[in-house]
């Protein structure tokens, strides 16, 4: 694989990641209150999208049972990762928050039935991976879908400061792949040392960078 650098336009600024998820918190809102489903879908799409690191073929494919977030657990199976590798990714309380939430609403609207995908489209059982894309660039046009992984990437190894944990939360089958992480700014460095990443849901969205605990 050839070299390359994690160039800053590569992953969500502090204020471009700030306004996203302002974004999505009023989507939510929204949708709910006006009984608009895409919103809340779009909703779960940018969440999810920033703060598991899935690729969008792996959140295509993500199903409801695959979502391990009772008491307990806090775990997506991803079963047909890059190159058809299964791995378990851990995710943090605010995130398996909002996707228990986001199991009661689908269970209010009836898209709960047996082999549900997480994501569906308003036409079919599951949305596919450009439809994912199309939704994600709606909401943030200046970046790429895969710009989402890159930040929490970025994220990830600001706060714990282990690519080995890096590595294996994003798939990836080489550390030198995983090793880009390492090029995020002294100061981003510096601010983590947390072995739990804590993603802040309120107003201090940055906190989610400096990797609470």
């Amino acid at each position: 694989m050839k070299n390359w650098t994690l160039t800053p336009d590569r992953y969500l600024s502090k204020p471009e990641l700030a306004e996203l998820l302002r974004k999505a918190e009023d989507l939510r809102t929204l949708g709910v209150a006006r009984g608009q489903k895409q919103s809340v879908r779009d909703w779960a799409i940018l969440r999810v999208s920033l703060f598991s690191g899935l690729r969008a073929n792996e959140l295509a494919q993500l199903k409801v049972a695959d979502c391990y977030v009772g008491y307990g657990r806090s775990d997506l199976l991803v079963r047909c990762g890059k190159g058809g590798r299964t791995r378990v990714v851990k995710i943090g309380d605010d995130l398996k928050k909002d996707i228990r939430w986001f199991l009661g609403w689908k269970k209010q609207n009836g898209e709960l039935a047996e082999g549900a995908y997480l994501l569906r489209s308003q036409r079919a059982e599951k949305l596919t991976p450009c439809g994912i894309w199309r939704r994600w660039k709606l909401h943030c046009p200046q970046h790429r879908l895969h710009d989402a992984r890159h930040t929490y990437g970025t994220m990830l190894y600001s706060a714990s400061k282990d690519l080995r944990l890096v590595q294996s939360q994003l798939g990836h089958s080489r550390p030198t792949v995983t090793a880009v992480y390492a090029q995020v700014t002294d100061e981003e460095a510096r601010a983590g040392g947390g072995r739990q990443l804590h993603f802040r849901t309120d107003d201090n969205y940055t906190s989610a960078w400096a990797g609470d605990v």
